[in-house]
């Protein structure tokens, strides 16, 4: 009985990953950066979290696909000009839920993940580590001070218009 308990308990967990999971766009990707200094461009379509030591984080753009769904930025003072926020602190934490989205970072040791599609640029500070990015899960490639560009996921429905060199 205690078995059956356990193995039930499991899928009921199980549920609502399976659930998400569906939902998953056949051109979702993802994008992961770990520990980079720099000044970092992430413009995308999906989800994107992540913290950062001490910087600034300039958000161009924010449109949820979910009127609901509120962006949350913890940690840093806020300025508003226009349609643009730029958030300055430490420590600073941050979730845009799905939706469209152009962020600029130029901090210290960010970390974040993107799951969806989009393009990103990065420029180290030209210190011995400037982090590194990995995208659609692919191998680690180190942030270099000459800067580099990228793509995840596929592009289709991202609505902005994209330019730049770009790897994989």
């Amino acid at each position: 009985m205690k078995q059956l308990v356990v193995l039930f308990s499991a899928v009921v967990l199980a549920l609502p990953a399976l659930a998400l999971a569906g939902d998953r766009a056949t051109g979702d990707g993802s994008l992961a950066v770990t520990s980079a200094n720099g000044k970092l461009i992430v413009q995308g379509n999906g989800l994107i979290y992540g913290h950062f030591d001490a910087g600034t984080l300039i958000v161009t753009a924010y449109n949820a696909d979910n009127p609901g769904d509120l962006a949350s930025v913890s940690g840093a003072k806020a300025r508003y000009v226009g349609s643009t926020t730029t958030y300055t602190g430490s420590d600073v934490r941050f979730v845009f839920p799905s939706g469209k989205y152009l962020l600029q970072f130029n901090a210290g040791n960010i970390n974040f993940s993107a799951v969806g599609s989009g393009f990103f640029t990065a420029v180290g500070w030209g210190t011995p580590d400037d982090g590194n990015y990995s995208v659609n899960g692919g191998h680690a490639v180190e942030i270099q001070k000459t800067g580099q560009a990228a793509r995840y996921g596929t592009l289709q429905g991202l609505g902005v218009a994209i330019s730049g060199k770009t790897s994989s």
